[in-house]
């Protein structure tokens, strides 16, 4: 069994899930406009660490986090209970005057050290990794409370406010504007906002953060022609259905290049990925009832519109996690995610009765590359899961923890399923 009982998403009504004609819905009523922001998934400014008063705290202990966190006989817990013992309720105040922008960066902040205290050091040791409750410090504990409510998410890290929201650019100023094109140029110069690693470790990380980052940036750029796809097909034109796929095709070929560039030993080593790097996203543990999986890679915005946009199946243990993913992403990401979802049938059904070849042969480029996306990701996971020294397990259950022969043949047959979903959204 892959998972326990899960916190599930609910997603607020948002301004992508306004007006229009739903498969399955009722009257034919044309969508109306939908603002869909610049930046996609990504935040829709340059993060920032400059919180309220009652948080920043916070943010001079994650600048202090790596030196105590990544070092030989660390143990961080100490050190945080008695920084954080204490939590001034008027400091909610603070948080509910707060920028957006402000609450994203004090949940990057707070979730950081929230999962440097659950494991206690980098790499974590067996007693941390057996863990399945834990109390959190007052100071640490009722800001992550509040903000996981306020922002619709478990009470636990995520990726978008651990690795998505969690970046600075030289001669960027946290909370400006920035767009998607201008982060691609300027990749190799992003940085983590917090790090928990220091020395060769931390550029590893970077590296992980970057590839993330760009499969981001292609997503900002995809999600356009995804909304248009399905206001073309309620409007049956077949010609813009054709451009959009083409767009798509694209954007999906750079997703697969993006984690061909990355996953490799030479950026990210196995080794650091393994042992210092996917364990501090992960967080495994009981609270009311509920166990949270923490960070993963399931919670990549991206990929999970490119499933929905295509209508693959996510019924395999990999789809089925995936899914319950989605409870980790902002409420607004989920709620456009659903949107998808609902008019993916009518998109696949226009195209196969009305559009004609030409529209076939691109939506089955564009699931080929989807499948070339899948398939390298489960080759060079294996790849990496046959790493001899590192004890690596997920905390979702989909890596047990055993030999990494044994480890990585299982990962490879849970991916498998997934990947077939996947060639089964093709068109025949």
């Amino acid at each position: 069994m892959l998972h326990e009982r899960r916190a599930s998403a609910h997603a607020p009504a948002s301004e992508y899930a306004a007006g229009g004609t739903l498969a399955g819905s009722g009257a034919a009523m044309p969508l109306g406009p939908r603002e869909t922001t610049s930046t996609g998934f990504l935040p829709s400014w340059v993060p920032t660490d400059a919180l309220p008063p009652a948080l920043m705290p916070h943010v001079e202990a994650c600048r202090a986090l790596a030196a105590r966190y990544h070092r030989d006989g660390a143990d961080v817990r100490p050190w945080l209970a008695q920084t954080f013992a204490a939590w001034d309720p008027r400091g909610i105040e603070d948080l509910a005057q707060a920028s957006d922008i402000a609450r994203d960066g004090a949940m990057s902040a707070v979730s950081m050290l929230a999962h440097a205290f659950r494991w206690g050091a980098m790499p974590a040791g067996d007693d941390a990794r057996a863990l399945t409750a834990l109390d959190l410090p007052l100071g640490l504990a009722a800001p992550l409370r509040w903000l996981a409510q306020r922002l619709g998410v478990p009470a636990c890290g995520n990726l978008y406010h651990m690795v998505i929201a969690n970046w600075r650019l030289p001669g960027f100023t946290p909370g400006t504007a920035y767009s998607p094109a201008t982060l691609r140029a300027e990749i190799e110069r992003t940085t983590t906002m917090h790090s928990w690693l220091q020395g060769p470790m931390d550029g590893h990380l970077a590296a992980t953060l970057r590839c993330l980052l760009l499969t981001e940036v292609a997503g900002a750029e995809m999600l356009p022609a995804v909304m248009r796809l399905g206001d073309a097909a309620l409007r049956r034109d077949a010609k813009e259905t054709v451009a959009l796929l083409h767009t798509l095709r694209a954007g999906i070929a750079e997703v697969s290049g993006v984690l061909g560039r990355y996953m490799r030993p030479q950026r990210i080593a196995p080794e650091a990925f393994l042992s210092v790097i996917q364990p501090h996203f992960g967080w495994g543990l009981q609270q009311d009832g509920l166990r949270l999986d923490g960070a993963s890679g399931a919670q990549t915005a991206t990929i999970q519109l490119l499933d929905a946009a295509f209508g693959v199946r996510r019924e395999s243990a990999v789809g089925a996690m995936a899914m319950q993913a989605r409870a980790y992403l902002p409420a607004a990401q989920r709620a456009l995610l659903e949107l998808v979802d609902r008019r993916a049938p009518s998109v696949r059904a226009f195209v196969v009765e009305v559009v004609g070849p030409e529209a076939t042969a691109l939506w089955n480029d564009c699931l080929a590359s989807l499948h070339q996306w899948r398939r390298a990701h489960q080759k060079r996971g294996a790849m990496y899961l046959r790493t001899e020294n590192a004890s690596y397990h997920s905390v979702s259950g989909i890596v047990a923890k055993q030999d990494s022969r044994s480890r990585a043949a299982a990962f490879e047959r849970a991916m498998e399923e997934h990947v077939q979903e996947t060639i089964d959204a093709r068109l025949r």
